[in-house]
Parts: structure tokens; sequence; C-alpha cells
């Protein structure tokens, strides 16, 4: 294979040839259908290349020795950057770095992304705070802070989530409890400031009906009062495509950060769910202990019945496939 090609990948560099059996074996993580074809692997329509011999120019010279697979999308993608994904989860757990458009990553050092719980239902605000409540030993998980103390979040989490030109993770929608609908497919600014717009609205139509008549204004009133409580709940996180940013509620548990989201396409490995629901959510978690997180992820996988995936969409069943290998 030219290396040209390589350099340009999605490219999968790795410090030791991995056999055929435990390169499927990884790539069965983000699709458990994944088939041999010939020396190849073929994942959904990508295409795993039988790993060759490659300089260490590579790679920077950061390995000593360079078996590279590069990965071609042969079709449609079920997510954005599936390809990119599978290269870097490859790297990742067989400890090697991954190349893309002549750019040299350590996916063991990118802490842009975490795991996720991947649901078919959406869970209401309140049945999430009470879940975070019972596995955070009976405290209220906190919803937001104070605005300044969700300012700070949000930039923190804007930081941590800040992307290359070309790397998705998922995106942020809003988090009404009303809003139970998915958004598929990447937020554009235009849709972000229509979302806005339709909130003006509805706020405009209740007060005009609390003016018009006094009882229901009473009610309605409350309604507002539980509905602005929320909302200065709220914090603003960036969506990890780069594109438009919208408000989410930030659950905190600890010093774990929670996001509900839509699921971004249909990854292979929790294609179980699918028969079930039309639309996933995804509970994203932020932290800066990868064990830790993960506990917490396996713990709400299993009160709501989810599956999790780690940020490249890759399936996970224990902690320790959070952390990169020894």
């Amino acid at each position: 294979m030219a290396k040209r090609r390589l350099r340009t990948g999605p490219t999968a560099a790795l410090p030791a040839k991995p056999s055929q059996a435990d390169l499927l074996r990884v790539v069965r993580l983000a699709d458990p259908e994944a088939r041999e074809d010939g020396g190849d692997i073929v994942a959904v329509d990508v295409r795993v290349h039988a790993p060759v011999e490659a300089e260490p120019e590579l790679v920077g010279g950061e390995l000593e020795q360079v078996w590279a697979c590069r990965v071609v999308a042969e079709g449609p993608l079920p997510f954005d950057y599936f390809d990119r994904y599978l290269a870097e989860g490859i790297a990742f757990r067989l400890g090697g770095l991954a190349v893309c458009r002549g750019e040299v990553t350590d996916p063991a050092d990118d802490d842009r992304g975490g795991p996720a719980v991947i649901l078919p239902v959406r869970p209401t605000a309140d049945e999430l705070r009470a879940v975070l409540s019972r596995i955070d030993g009976g405290h209220k998980a906190e919803i937001g802070d104070s605005d300044d103390a969700a300012g700070d979040s949000a930039t923190e989490a804007a930081t941590e989530d800040t992307p290359t030109e070309d790397a998705a993770i998922t995106d942020v929608a809003t988090a009404d409890a009303d809003a139970d609908a998915g958004l598929g497919g990447d937020t554009k600014p235009d849709a972000a400031t229509a979302d806005a717009d339709s909130a003006a609205d509805v706020d405009s139509e209740a007060e005009s009906e609390s003016e018009a008549d006094a009882t229901t204004a009473d009610t309605d009133g409350d309604a507002d009062a539980d509905a602005e409580a929320e909302a200065e709940a709220v914090a603003e996180v960036a969506a990890a495509s780069g594109d438009a940013t919208q408000d989410d509620f930030l659950y905190t548990v600890g010093d774990i950060r929670i996001l509900v989201v839509p699921e971004k396409g249909r990854p292979p490995a929790v294609q179980e769910l699918l028969p079930f629901a039309t639309e996933l959510t995804a509970i994203e978690l932020r932290g800066d202990d990868p064990e830790k997180v993960g506990a917490l992820a396996l713990r709400l996988s299993d009160e709501l019945n989810g599956l999790i995936v780690d940020r490249w969409r890759f399936r996970i069943d224990a902690v320790e496939d959070l952390l990169p290998p020894g």
C-alpha cells in the first residue's frame, strides 16, 4: 500500500503485528457482525486492511516498529467519522497511534471524550435524578449549581470537548423533559436559533394566556416558576462536533459530569437496542478518573438497562476496557 495513503488515513499504526484473530476481536467491539474478507476485516461498509509494515517516519519516529492498518469506508457510514473512530479505537486497544490527514495522535492521551450509556428511551429529569441519587449513596444528585458554577462547568466542558476539525462525538440537544424526541444528524446554527425563537414563542403564549385567565395564570405561574428553576440549573456546553451549542442539563455526581443528549447515528455496537427504539439517547460521562467514570457508567447501565460504549463507540463491558493496555 502506498505510504501516501497510510499518511492520509485513517490508519491505526501499531507497535507489533496483530494476528487476524486479535484484530477481528477488537473490531467486533465496534461491530459485533464484523467479518473476515481474505486478509482484511469488514465492519458495516468499512474495510480494515490487513496490517502492513511501515517506516517509523509514518508516526514521526514515535514507534520503533510500525504495522499499519488502513481503514477505508466503502459505503454509507452508520454515523459520522465511524471510519476514523474505528482506526483510533483499534490503536487505543493495541497500544498504537492513529494517523489521519498527516496528523499523528495518541488515543490514550486524548481526554476530550468519555464513555456513554446508550438507552432506547430517554429518561425524564426526575427519573435520572432519582437513579443518580441512589447511586450516590442517597445524596441528592446535583443538577447544575449557581449561575457562576454552571458557567464554569460549561467552560470546562467546552474546553475538554473541543475537537479537531473533523472529529465529532455527539450533538448536544435540549434537556427539556417534554422534548423527548431526539435530534438526529448534525445540529446547525440556524437550528439553535430556531429552538431559541420557538422557546420565546412558547413563553409569549404562556404570558398571554396568564393575562387572559386569572385562574389559569395561578396554575401556569407555578409551572413557569418550576420551569424557571430548572432553567437556572441548565449549563451551556459546546457540541463536540463544533457546531452550534444548545442548553442541556448538567448533572454532577461527585466530580463526574453527566450530560443527556440524543445519540447521533446508529452505532453498530448497540444494534440490539434498535428493535425497541428508532432514536437512541446517550448519557455522556466526563471526569478525570477513568476508573471512577467507568464504575458509574456500569451502575447507570444496570439501573437503566442500557449499553456502554467508549468515545469511539466501541462496546464496554468492564472498567478495564476504558484504560490503555498495560
